[in-house]
């Protein structure tokens, strides 16, 4: 008896987690990675010449509208800029919340469609595709007007399809780093933009500035040398108004995302999330306004110009800041609210439920029949904000229904744990110093990762290049809680035998296992491991990625280290060191020095 309980826990508990070391945590880890950058949106219905404007069109109220977009430019930053403050004195000025993730192509692809993240596909920037979406581009095509746009190489990857002039300047290498390189870059974008307003005159123009990201990327958002780059900024902005007659011309000042101070971005920090957003010009009523989404500058922009708005938009017109009469806007808010129906029908119909019915819009459109104005925009409102309530309770709809369906791969996948934990009891084994090991590898983790500042949050990545680093950083730290774990069971087990410390000690490491595998686990209920037609939340799914990252701790694959196997010594070198003379202490665990460690548990 004695030997099978010796043998079942120092076999049975280092083959599974070395054998999961080798061929489950790095394959579930790819895996998941690769779903999440590779996410392919199914909600593309209506695309181009289908789309054919579900709301319609109206009269524009300018000629001309130019979106300058500053890359990584935060709000504080923004406010710092004379050129920029000329502009919003004279225009209106409101704060921009974007979207998750708070990365560029995913950004810019908000700014051109109007449709989040879980609608266009763009996750990341790793993997740049031709948007699948109606476009702002696309809808001024519509409507018979010239586009262009000069920038950096992504957005021609996105709209390339899209735009009739497209002027790319390519990044240098090492950007971040070389940032005269970069201010030449941002130099030819700005000749491009006034060579294609002089020549081209375009309806519609979208120039992309670089420098504020790569200076933040480089030397932190809050440093001599973002400063520079945001000056910058604000002279090219200068120039480009100096080139236009804000009396016919439109113009829009926005950032894709912010920063943290010491640069990085992708997760939800205010400072990431919220951006400038200044329209001045013909159409524009100036003052200070409430904060708007990314979202809602491709339906604004679609107003403006009197195009229909893109068929995939998300977003409000932002109505309060455009200078209309009550009769202009109650039709151009008609025009919004069936845009909205259209497209969120089509989203009910990805996630599997109807329509919903549109009582309040066919109050709106009998109001605008009857002149009613007023009516009107109030009705049409209402039905915008209840068709997105319906889609938001569709959504959480099915992934309950889904969870559901879960359940019982969900009760299967902890069931080997509870199985084992039955097996510690018949056995006799003790619970007390695994479970202390357990918490004591949970609190150095933890201490180690919050501690240096880290959150759940895509941000603390500053260069892509830093994610294989951070990852594999998060499995050394893992390792160092793994060892701490069993130096406190060897610290506490100075009255016990060398066979029961190492018992306890693999128990220890099947507690901490079993923990962050249910925490693995309840992700996979809450989200799956693989997501066809939504994303998951983004800070639980960052903490799944590290969970299933520190399960494979215990044997390390490149090198390999089965780490499960150096956890006993440690204990046993404990136990040595507290039974030395000069620093003996009584246990703080009373119980019977048995050879199984038994009596406590």
């Amino acid at each position: 008896m004695k030997f099978l309980k010796t043998y079942i826990p120092v076999s049975i508990i280092p083959l599974t987690l070395i054998l999961w070391g080798l061929f489950g945590a790095t394959q579930l880890a790819a895996f998941s990675f690769q779903a999440f950058i590779g996410y392919q949106t199914p909600y593309t219905a209506l695309r181009q010449a289908q789309a054919a404007a579900p709301g319609g069109s109206a009269e524009p109220l300018t000629p001309r509208v130019i979106i300058v977009v500053a890359d990584g430019l935060r709000l504080d930053s923004s406010q710092q800029m004379s050129n920029l403050n000329a502009l919003r004195a004279k225009g209106a000025d409101r704060p921009m919340r974007v979207g998750l993730p708070s990365l560029s192509l995913p950004g810019w692809t908000v700014i051109g469609t109007g449709a989040w993240q879980e609608q266009h596909g763009q996750t990341t920037n790793f993997d740049a595709r031709p948007s699948p979406l109606d476009s702002i581009f696309l809808a001024a095509r519509r409507g018979g007007l010239s586009t262009a746009l000069t920038g950096t190489p992504g957005w021609e990857v996105l709209f390339k399809d899209q735009i009739d002039t497209i002027l790319i300047e390519p990044d240098p290498d090492d950007a971040h780093h070389r940032l005269e390189a970069v201010r030449q870059q941002d130099d030819a974008i700005e000749a491009d933009a006034l060579k294609m307003l002089k020549e081209k005159e375009p309806n519609l123009l979208l120039v992309h500035f670089t420098a504020p990201d790569d200076a933040s990327h480089g030397f932190g958002a809050l440093s001599p040398q973002n400063a520079r780059a945001v000056a910058d900024v604000d002279e090219r902005l200068g120039r480009l108004l100096s080139a236009v007659d804000l009396n016919s011309t439109t113009v829009f000042f926005t950032a894709d995302h912010g920063h943290l101070d010491g640069g990085g971005h992708g997760g939800a920090e205010d400072v990431v999330m919220m951006v400038p957003f200044v329209a001045a010009g013909r159409g524009i009523l100036p003052g200070r306004y409430a904060t708007a989404m990314q979202a809602d500058i491709a339906p604004t922009t679609a107003i403006l110009l009197g195009t229909s708005i893109p068929a995939h938009n998300q977003g409000d017109v932002l109505f309060d800041m455009l200078d209309l009469s009550a009769s202009a806007a109650a039709e151009r808010a008609v025009i919004w609210a069936r845009q909205i129906a259209a497209r969120y029908g089509q989203m009910a119909k990805v996630i599997g439920f109807p329509p919903v019915e549109h009582k309040q819009l066919a109050d709106a459109e009998a109001a605008l029949a009857a002149g009613n104005d007023e009516a009107v925009v109030t009705a049409a409102q209402a039905d915008v904000a209840t068709t997105r309530e319906a889609h938001l309770a569709f959504r959480e709809g099915r992934l309950q229904t889904e969870r559901l369906t879960r359940t019982p791969a969900f009760l299967l996948l902890l069931l080997p744990l509870a199985l084992y934990a039955r097996l510690m009891f018949l056995m006799g084994w003790e619970f007390k110093r695994p479970l202390a090991g357990a918490v004591a590898y949970f609190a150095v983790y933890t201490a180690l990762f919050f501690g240096r500042g880290y959150g759940f949050s895509l941000s603390v990545f500053n260069e892509d290049e830093q994610i294989r680093a951070f990852f594999a950083s998060r499995t050394v730290d893992a390792i160092f809680a793994l060892a701490c774990g069993a130096l406190i069971v060897g610290l506490l087990s100075s009255r016990h035998e060398r066979t029961a410390i190492v018992v306890n000690t693999i128990n220890a490491a099947f507690c901490t296992a079993a923990l962050i595998w249910v925490q693995v686990c309840g992700f996979y209920w809450l989200y799956d491991f693989n997501w066809p037609w939504y994303l998951p939340d983004q800070a639980l799914g960052f903490k799944y990625y590290l969970d299933v990252v520190q399960t494979g701790a215990f044997m390390v694959k490149d090198p390999p280290i089965p780490t499960i196997v150096l956890l006993p010594p440690i204990a046993l070198a404990g136990r040595w060191a507290v039974r030395l003379p000069f620093i003996r202490r009584r246990a703080p665990f009373d119980g019977p020095p048995t050879g199984s460690g038994a009596g406590s548990g």
